[in-house]
This record gives C-alpha cells, sequence and structure tokens, in this order.
C-alpha cells in the first residue's frame, strides 16, 4: 500500500503540473519550435585558382527574383602568405539554397612591384558590402563598395589604403572604373598616382557646425550599406588606432549626389561584455524595421549581435542606459575567426552568412556558412514580450556531442528571461537565466553529469508572458 500511495502521489504532482500548463506529453504535439539546423558551408562551386570563401554580402533584387552576393576569395598560395584577395559576384534563385558564380571579377588582387628588400606586394579587396540604391542615377542603381589596401608579406599597410566604389545598371552588367571614395588622415598622398585623388576625404568632413567628427580616424574599412527613399545610407569602421575606434553611419543624398556625415552608431567601448570592440556592420531591413549585424572582436571575429534602429535617418540605435541593445544572433564557434554576418529578408533558405576561420593549417582554411538564423519582422528590443518570444532560436539543434557540438545555444530571447529544462517525466534538470543581449545556453548537463539522449522540453518564462519549446541531445 505505501508503494501504491507513492505512486498516487507522483501522479497527483503530474497532474498539478498539467493544470499549471506543463503537460509535457501534449507540448511534443503542440508546441511551436524556433529550431535551426548546424550551420554548414554554402553551395558554391569556386572557379579554379581561388580557395577560400568569406566576407558575403547579400542583396535582393527589387523585383524579388534573385538574390545577389558580393564575396571575398582567398588566391591558392603556396607559402600562405602572398594569398591574393579580390571580390566576386554570385547569385541564387532559390532565396541562397544553391549559388551560382557570375564569373565576375568585382575587384581583382593587382600585384605591386616595390623597392628591395620588400621587392612585391599585392593591393587587395575585401570586406565589399553589395547594395540597390533604388534612387540613384540608372547606372549607378547597384553598387560594391570594398576596403583596398596595400598588403607586403604579412603586413597590411593601412597608410596606403582606401574604401573603393563601383557601379553599375545591373549586377550582371558592366561595371564602372573603380573610384576612390574614401580615406582617412593616415592617407598617403603619394598613393594618389593610383586611379587618382579621394573623391571624399573623411578627416576632413563636417558635421555641419564647424566640427570634424573623423578627423580622429587614420583608416575607414568594413562598409554596409542600406538604400532607402531619397538616399544611401553606409556604415563604416572608423580606425582610430586607440579606444576610440566606432562604427559610423553616412549618408549619399539623392538626387544631389553629395556625402554627409549622420552620426556614431556604437563605440568599442559599448561592444558586448567580455568583447573589445565591434566590427563588420551589415545595415539590413526586414519588413519596415531597419537593424544593424555587427561583429564582437576579441583577437578576430566572434559571432554575430543584432541591433535595431530607433532612427535610421538620425543614426540612433535603440538604448537602454544610454547603451545600444544587442541581442546575440550567431554566439562565437570558437574558431580563430567566426562571424561578419550578412542578411537580407530574400534570404529565407540560407539564413544568415558569416565566416568561419581556422588559421592552421594555413590561412586558406577560411569558408562561408549558412546558419538558417533568420532576422523575422518580430525581432525588436522594443516590441511586446510575446512578440520575442516567439523569435526565439535554437542552435543546434538536436545536440550531437559525437560531432564536436558542445551546447545547445539559445538566441533573440527577451533579456533576463528565465528558461527552465526537463525531461519528459517532468524532472528539472537545468535552470538559467537570459543574459542582457537576449542569450543561454546549455551544455546537456545535469548536476555535472551527462545527460542521456532524449527530449527535453524547454519552458522559457519572461514576465506573465511564457512559451514552451523542445530541444534534443543525440549522443
Amino acid at each position: 500500500m505505501k508503494k501504491q500511495r507513492q505512486k498516487t502521489h507522483v501522479r497527483s504532482q503530474r497532474m498539478v503540473w498539467a493544470a499549471q500548463g506543463l503537460s509535457f506529453v501534449l507540448y511534443l504535439f503542440t508546441s511551436v519550435v524556433y529550431a535551426t539546423p548546424p550551420a554548414q558551408p554554402i553551395s558554391l562551386s569556386l572557379p579554379p585558382g581561388n580557395a577560400g570563401i568569406f566576407d558575403s554580402s547579400l542583396e535582393g533584387a527589387p523585383d524579388g527574383s534573385t538574390l545577389w552576393m558580393s564575396y571575398s576569395t582567398l588566391g591558392l598560395s603556396t607559402d600562405h602568405v602572398n594569398l591574393g584577395i579580390g571580390t566576386r559576384l554570385a547569385s541564387s534563385t532559390d532565396h541562397g539554397a544553391q549559388w551560382h558564380d557570375q564569373g565576375v571579377n568585382l575587384y581583382q588582387p593587382i600585384a605591386q612591384a616595390l623597392p628591395a628588400s620588400d621587392n612585391q606586394g599585392f593591393w587587395e579587396y575585401e570586406v565589399s558590402s553589395l547594395v540597390y540604391d533604388q534612387d540613384a542615377p540608372p547606372n549607378q542603381r547597384w553598387k560594391v563598395f570594398a576596403f583596398r589596401y596595400l598588403q607586403i608579406g604579412v603586413r597590411k599597410l593601412f597608410d596606403h589604403s582606401w574604401i573603393s566604389l563601383k557601379t553599375a545598371s545591373a549586377p550582371n552588367g558592366t561595371w564602372s572604373n573603380e573610384r576612390k571614395i574614401f580615406t582617412g588622415s593616415l592617407y598617403v598622398t603619394g598613393d594618389n598616382s593610383f586611379i587618382g585623388l579621394p573623391e571624399v576625404p573623411l578627416h576632413l568632413i563636417s558635421d555641419g557646425s564647424g566640427g570634424k567628427p573623423l578627423s580622429d580616424c587614420a583608416a575607414f574599412t568594413e562598409p554596409g550599406a542600406i538604400s532607402k527613399p531619397g538616399a544611401l545610407y553606409l556604415a563604416l569602421n572608423c580606425a582610430t588606432g586607440s579606444s576610440h575606434d566606432r562604427i559610423v553611419l553616412l549618408k549619399l543624398s539623392h538626387p544631389s549626389e553629395t556625402w554627409s556625415y549622420v552620426g556614431v552608431l556604437v563605440r568599442n567601448s559599448e561592444a558586448p561584455k567580455g568583447f573589445t570592440g565591434l566590427s563588420a556592420a551589415d545595415l539590413v531591413s526586414v519588413k519596415g524595421i531597419d537593424y544593424m549585424l555587427a561583429s564582437p572582436t576579441l583577437a578576430g571575429y566572434k559571432g554575430c549581435v543584432l541591433y535595431q534602429f530607433a532612427s535610421l535617418a538620425s543614426g540612433q540605435l535603440v538604448k537602454q542606459n544610454g547603451v545600444p541593445i544587442s541581442q546575440t544572433v550567431i554566439p562565437d564557434d570558437g574558431s580563430d575567426n567566426n562571424g561578419a554576418c550578412s542578411y537580407d529578408a530574400l534570404a529565407t533558405a540560407s539564413g544568415i552568412l558569416y565566416l568561419r576561420q581556422f588559421l592552421n593549417p594555413h590561412p586558406e582554411s577560411v569558408t562561408t556558412l549558412e546558419s538558417f538564423v533568420k532576422i523575422p519582422s518580430s525581432v525588436s528590443t522594443v516590441s511586446s514580450t510575446g512578440q520575442m518570444l516567439n523569435a526565439i532560436q535554437i542552435f543546434p539543434n538536436p545536440l550531437r556531442p559525437a560531432l564536436g557540438q558542445g551546447k545547445i545555444n539559445f538566441t533573440l530571447l527577451p533579456p533576463g528571461a528565465q528558461l527552465r529544462i526537463y525531461t519528459l517525466a517532468g524532472e528539472k534538470v537545468y535552470d538559467i537565466s537570459a543574459d542582457s543581449f537576449g542569450s543561454a545556453s546549455w551544455d546537456a548537463t545535469h548536476e555535472g553529469k551527462k545527460v542521456a539522449s532524449g527530449v527535453y522540453i524547454v519552458h522559457v518564462q519572461a514576465g506573465n508572458q511564457s512559451k514552451t519549446l523542445k530541444v534534443a541531445v543525440q549522443r
């Protein structure tokens, strides 16, 4: 009878849980799970002579028929030093599931003869940004910005660098000659012999009231562009060589075709906790909401975070206590470099693209991954908690430790949300709160021991809103 009473007590306790809305078996069939498969390399065959793929930039055609991508390639090398970095063009007609190189060298690396003992360097082109500028003159509506710099051995000479621009009426049409569009204060005027003088020396640009807000910017890199009616906006990294590095916003007004300074988007000092800075901004709009993707840095890119604009026109991100609010969308995966994310609303098959690089055995070990993580229109740091719960992303799911996967990541959570993880029998195995960036993770352990393979229930509570999801572990 005692055993029978114990069994009755357990059944009664489970009935209480069910009455509280935690009927686990029912949720297996009714819960909507926002899960993503593991990231994988994009489907793109490189032409002969090229190695790694990285620094992708996505832009959808205005009629929605084609998704275009500019991307960087590393040349094959025997010494793994003089690689030759150029920019190419690819397209997809199935929302990023399959990519096709267009045979177009948007920017091609150039060998540069130098005095002894350097002898030779390379003009490299990377971190491109492809954009359809809707109100530009017809022959300039497609634009591709890139960072050009001189590399000698392993040295990148930012005093010999600028932001380049090419334009075209169609991405697979004829592109213009390269223009030297932006330079910083470190720019060596001797480089005027290469494609002429800079069009806009940004360290001299005015803020409209007589100030020169970019006077300390030695060089500019990492362009990220977005088109709006009557204007193009461009984010750039201002490199000062100090703690004052920041991501700034410029505006190209139409039809005057003049550039102006908008403001600072985010400073390195405002990077997520544990990181030293932010880089590689990508500006994207999803159903009328404007966002910025950026990569936290710590001796390399370390994943990607998402910011929402309060006002793109004034360069203001949504802030809390004066600091821009970010949410982790691509966690650091432990590789030497991972991030430099790009997204477009047409990329529904691939989700966010990002690079992954291992410096050993050699730098050519770099590729671009499709994350399957999307930026839904409901993601908003100022939207309701209920909307944010519908945007939660989980990856990898299932977790496969045998493949080197160490933890399940939860992103796009409301900051501070409480996660409780249960077995199907109702035993709680983990309890954690989302951090201020809307992220949490579980290493598939319970009291320091590995949990068994199977399905687990995740109950998310944020204020008076809740959601129940499923995750799985396959050992």
